[in-house]
């Protein structure tokens, strides 16, 4: 852009030399966007290398935190390489993690869960973990399970105490065979208050493994409810975590980029080249000329 700016200002002062060079300068701003190109071209394999080392040393660093978070484990910090947490000073760094006002702010991928516990459940039926035993085990995000010491025959319902949160959205983590008509999650109100239960429903299951899913919250009161009706399958979800509006949003737009990357490539590829195309075609247009008044 700031070529593209200096070149104008030369087309502009042009403007009254020889007709040659008035149609030859405003060319160079399009010699210049492709001198840059092919230049970003030569960089983009290394900075693509450079962008996955990078993502690997922040999911580490997340990890390490949220462990220190939710489970106060001391050597998730100083046992950690430098490389390995967000911030080289150890100490100034878990006073940090300990202020309040600090753990407020923190996203979601590091953040407590809320605490989740049992108000009615039927012994056996859903345990603490509670999924298959090839599932990822996640001590820093406790949760419950229908995959008890039975196996998949365990059926029940489980409904957890009063939970209390200002955010609008929640982030739980599933792993087994929701949404199968037999199985079934949701936010809804502890009684006697009334609303609109928010029912949990992915879009394909999670099987073996864990996939997070952000659920609206009913009001600032609820409880999470799960039933398990068939002797077949089984569910497993986490302990919620609060999330604010923006940071779904955000979440959104990126798996969109990730899944959908060659078409909003070209789509900002093709508007770039709009854009200089318009800015040339005005350059080249002949300007009109008022009428001289010589009276």
């Amino acid at each position: 852009m700031n070529v593209y700016a200096l070149f104008r200002l030369a087309i502009d002062a042009s403007a009254r030399a020889s007709r040659r060079w008035a149609n030859v300068l405003p060319l160079l701003p399009l010699l210049a966007a492709g001198a840059l190109i092919s230049n970003v071209a030569k960089l983009v394999p290394v900075s693509l290398a450079a962008v996955a080392v990078a993502s690997q040393q922040h999911q580490m660093q997340a990890e390490h935190v949220a462990r220190y978070v939710r489970l106060g484990d001391r050597n998730a910090i100083y046992a950690a390489g430098h490389m390995q947490v967000p911030y080289p000073n150890f100490d100034k760094l878990r006073s940090l993690l300990d202020d309040p006002a600090v753990r407020a702010g923190l996203p979601a991928n590091v953040r407590a869960p809320l605490a989740l516990a049992p108000a009615a459940n039927r012994p056996g039926v859903f345990v603490p973990f509670g999924a298959y035993t090839t599932v990822p085990r996640r001590d820093d995000l406790p949760g419950y399970g229908s995959f008890g010491e039975t196996g998949n025959p365990t059926v029940g319902t489980f409904r957890s105490e009063t939970l209390a949160s200002e955010f609008p959205y929640v982030r739980i983590d599933l792993a087994g065979y929701l949404p199968d008509p037999a199985l079934s999650l949701k936010l809804d109100c502890p009684p006697p208050a009334t609303c609109e239960a928010t029912d949990i429903r992915p879009a394909e299951y999670a099987r073996e493994s864990w996939q997070g899913i952000y659920v609206r919250v009913p009001q600032s009161h609820f409880r999470i409810v799960a039933d398990d009706e068939t002797r077949t399958l089984w569910m497993a979800f986490s302990a919620p975590l609060e999330v604010g509006r923006l940071s779904v949003l955000t979440d959104a737009l990126i798996n969109r980029l990730r899944s959908q990357s060659n078409v909003y490539a070209a789509l900002l590829c093709g508007i770039v080249s709009v854009l200089l195309l318009v800015g040339l075609w005005r350059a080249l247009a002949p300007q009109a000329t008022l009428p001289r008044n010589d009276t």
